[in-house]
């Protein structure tokens, strides 16, 4: 009989249902909980989300090997925003209202209720400040720095914008500078329910201006050399003391003998003559002020 042809792979085709069928019957269930991004849909053009939760809990009962696979991708919780208005909106959040896989049961959800703040559009006119980090050279300090534009469009929240003083760059690094510099650095946000208004550039151009840095010292006895006369003469006193500004660098590696001071004695008569003295210093450096401000040049008569 046809019945019996094959019979051997029929009964291991039998058997294996069976066992199957065991071991489907027999498979316990479980609950997993699973983390899942909260999506708010059809938000109103003229509101801003100020506060909600982004994330609810979601328990799953089903077949083990199954709900034990599952992950967030696997689950979709949102909240249709179509009917919010201004303020506090809250939403329960059902079970019947999360999609999952065929096979898995949603029986809990935590927190099962959620509130949105929300808050009217609005957009203004904000300051930009340049943030920086690190500092130039020793020797050189930032003088100067410059942003264009200085302000751009902000859209978000009217909470939140109606007490925002300014909006950052990103750092600049100064470290090893000496000379200005010029940089496009994006804006950004410490409030994430902030952003650019349509059209806005999202770039600045900062201008940071480098220079030397600027100090003042007293020198003592700064010896004065005769210019303009092979006569015999005296100086009285034959040194200067001045307060003199320049480049920190230099200045701090200055020495009196290094600071070149005169007096021109040419056509000056026979005796004593008060003469100013000049200090020829380099285009950076400046004499605050000096004492005694006349030199006395005293020439002997040719008969002396």
């Amino acid at each position: 009989m046809k019945i019996f042809e094959n019979i051997t792979l029929k009964l291991v085709a039998l058997g294996l249902a069976i066992i199957i069928w065991f071991m489907v019957v027999g498979e316990q269930k479980s609950e997993v909980r699973v983390t899942v991004p909260v999506e708010l849909r059809n938000l109103p053009t003229d509101l801003e989300i100020v506060k909600s939760i982004s994330q609810v809990e979601v328990t799953l009962r089903g077949f083990s090997s199954f709900v034990k696979r599952l992950t967030p991708a696997d689950i979709e919780v949102y909240v249709d925003l179509s009917n919010v208005v201004r303020g506090i909106n809250s939403f329960v959040l059902s079970a019947d209202e999360i999609r999952v896989p065929v096979g898995a049961t949603v029986t809990q959800v935590s927190p099962s209720q959620l509130d949105v703040f929300l808050d009217a559009t609005t957009t203004r006119s904000v300051p930009v400040e340049t943030l920086t980090r690190g500092k130039p050279v020793d020797g050189y300090v930032v003088s100067d720095i410059s942003v264009k534009p200085n302000a751009v469009l902000v859209t978000g929240a009217e909470s939140s914008l109606k007490n925002l003083a300014k909006i950052d760059t990103e750092p600049i690094n100064l470290d090893n500078l000496t000379e200005s510099i010029s940089r496009k650095v994006k804006v950004k946000f410490s409030d994430a329910t902030l952003r650019l208004a349509k059209k806005e550039e999202d770039t600045v151009e900062v201008a940071i201006t480098i220079e030397p840095e600027m100090m003042s010292k007293f020198f003592e006895n700064i010896p004065v050399r005769i210019e303009g006369s092979n006569q015999v003469l005296t100086l009285f006193p034959d040194s200067v003391t001045a307060l003199i500004h320049g480049p920190k660098l230099q200045i701090s590696a200055m020495e009196p003998k290094d600071i070149p001071v005169v007096v021109h004695a040419e056509q000056l008569p026979t005796g004593q003559s008060s003469v100013q003295p000049e200090f020829r210093l380099p285009e950076t450096m400046t004499v605050k002020v000096y004492y005694p401000k006349t030199i006395t040049v005293t020439i002997a008569s040719p008969s002396e």
